[in-house]
C-alpha cells in the first residue's frame, strides 16, 4: 500500500469535509414554513443539481477515506457502517442525476440515518446522552 498521510483526524475529516458535504445534499431540498406559508425548496436549474451531486460525490470518497486501515482499524462495524454511508450517498449520486425532487428529499433522509447509525455507535458525546 502507498504511505497516506493521514495526519488528519477522523474529528477533522468529519467537521471539514464530510459535514459540510452532507449539509450539501440536505438543504438543497425539502419544504420550508413561514408566516407567509410553506413553500417547497428545490435545485433549480443544471448547475444546482451538479452542486448537490458533487456533495454526494464527496461523501463516497471521503467514505474511502474513513476506510484507509488506518482509520478503520479493521474495526467490522466501523466498515459496514462506512459502506452503508457509501451506498445511501451513492442512491443520492442517482436521484440528482435524475432531477428527482421527491427521491433527493428520501434518499437525503435514508443517508442522514446511515450518518446517525454510526454517530450513535461511534461518537461519545451521542452514544452516551441520556
Amino acid at each position: 500500500m502507498p504511505p497516506f498521510d493521514n495526519s488528519i483526524s477522523v474529528k477533522v475529516l468529519m467537521e471539514n469535509v464530510m459535514d459540510p458535504a452532507a449539509d450539501g445534499v440536505w438543504e438543497p431540498v425539502g419544504t420550508i414554513y413561514t408566516k407567509d406559508g410553506a413553500f417547497e425548496k428545490v435545485p433549480a436549474n443544471d448547475d444546482e443539481w451538479n452542486a448537490v451531486k458533487a456533495k454526494a460525490i464527496t461523501l463516497v470518497e471521503t467514505g474511502n477515506l474513513l476506510l484507509l486501515p488506518s482509520r478503520s482499524a479493521g474495526n467490522e462495524e466501523w466498515i459496514k457502517l462506512t459502506l452503508a454511508m457509501i451506498e445511501q450517498s451513492k442512491r443520492v449520486i442517482k436521484t440528482v442525476e435524475a432531477h428527482d425532487k421527491d427521491g433527493l428529499f428520501n434518499t437525503g433522509a435514508d443517508l442522514y440515518e446511515s450518518c446517525v447509525n454510526c454517530h450513535k455507535r461511534f461518537d461519545p458525546a451521542i452514544r452516551d446522552a441520556k
